[in-house]
C-alpha cells in the first residue's frame, strides 16, 4: 500500500520518463510483449490484484506463452527470455520502493543501451503508479462491500482516487514550467 505522499512521488517519476517511453516505442526498442512482461513483474511485487488481473489478460491477448505469464506472476524472472535483464531490473526497483543502484542501472545500460534502458525505467516507473492507484481501488472496492484490507484505511484509499487529478495537472505544469 502506498501513502498519498508515495503515491504523489510514483505519479512525478512516472511523468518524468513517458517520454523516454515514446522515444524507445518509435525506434523500435520496446514491444507490447517486453513492456507487459515488465508489468506483470512489477505488479506482482506490489501485489495490486486489479493490475495482475488487467496485465495477465493482456499478455494473453498479445499471445505471451501461459508457462511465461505464470512465472512472471510468481515472482521468477531467471531465464524468462532474452530481456531478463529488464524483469531483474524491475523486480528489484520495484523491491526497493522506487529507488535503483548505480550497478542495476550500469548493467541495464550495458544490456540495452541508454536509450532502450530508459524506455525500461519508464514502463517500470508507470506501473508504479498504475499499482499504486489499482491497490487504492481494489482496497476501497473491498471497504465497500464490507470486506476491508487488513492495514488500509478509508482516508488512505480515498484519498489517493481523489488526488489522481489534481496530481496530475500539478505535475504537468511543473514540468511544463521546470522541465524534467
Amino acid at each position: 500500500m502506498f501513502s498519498v505522499a508515495e503515491f504523489y512521488q510514483v505519479m512525478d517519476k512516472a511523468f518524468s520518463t513517458m517520454k523516454a517511453v515514446r522515444n524507445a516505442r518509435e525506434k523500435g526498442l520496446m514491444d507490447d510483449k517486453l513492456q507487459t512482461k515488465i508489468m506483470l513483474t512489477v505488479t506482482d511485487v506490489n501485489d495490486c490484484p486489479l493490475c495482475r488481473t488487467f496485465h495477465t489478460k493482456n499478455a494473453e491477448k498479445i499471445g505471451i506463452d501461459e508457462d511465461k505469464i505464470n512465472l512472471l506472476n510468481n515472482g521468477f524472472v531467471l531465464e524468462v527470455d532474452e530481456n531478463t535483464q529488464a524483469y531483474i531490473f524491475a523486480k528489484r526497483y520495484a523491491e526497493r520502493d522506487g529507488e535503483y543502484s548505480d550497478e542495476d542501472w550500469f548493467d541495464l545500460v550495458q544490456k540495452y543501451g541508454e536509450e532502450k534502458a530508459r524506455g525500461i525505467l519508464g514502463i517500470v516507473r508507470i506501473v508504479m503508479m498504475g499499482n499504486a492507484l489499482g491497490i487504492a481501488c481494489n482496497n476501497f472496492g473491498k471497504r465497500m462491500t464490507f470486506r476491508p484490507v487488513k492495514g488500509s484505511s478509508f482516508y488512505k484509499e480515498l484519498s489517493i482516487i481523489l488526488t489522481l487529478i489534481p496530481f496530475m495537472l500539478f505535475i504537468l505544469i511543473k514540468n511544463l514550467f521546470v522541465g524534467n
